[in-house]
């Protein structure tokens, strides 16, 4: 399969420090009902506004907590964190899955 997909199992296995782990970051950003998110795009989808449009359509506050494109052999590559805060989270949460490469909740 090669680096790239070598790469991707990498993420899946948290191996990839360059990515920070959830986990570490300062929990007093998630206060009340606000759940954290990484979400992972990959090609076209990553410079496109599917964030916006998913929680705008669920009335969905995001605080993109960490975010990076990377620009590899076969296409952009971006990730994110984020926390969300909202009355629809969990529906937001199933279409965002269906639109993104890898969705995982971390808490």
């Amino acid at each position: 399969f090669g680096p790239t997909h070598e790469f991707f199992v990498k993420i899946e296995n948290n191996e990839v420090s360059d990515f920070g782990s959830p986990l570490e970051l300062e929990r007093s950003v998630l206060s009340g009902q606000k759940r954290l998110l990484r979400v992972l795009f990959w090609g076209e989808r990553t410079h496109e506004p599917v964030l916006w449009e998913i929680a705008r359509e669920y009335d969905i506050m995001i605080n993109i907590l960490y975010g990076k494109i990377e620009e590899l052999k076969n296409g952009p590559f971006g990730t994110m964190i984020i926390a969300i805060d909202g009355q629809r989270q969990d529906l937001f949460i199933e279409k965002l899955r269906d639109s993104v490469f890898f969705l995982e909740e971390v808490r």
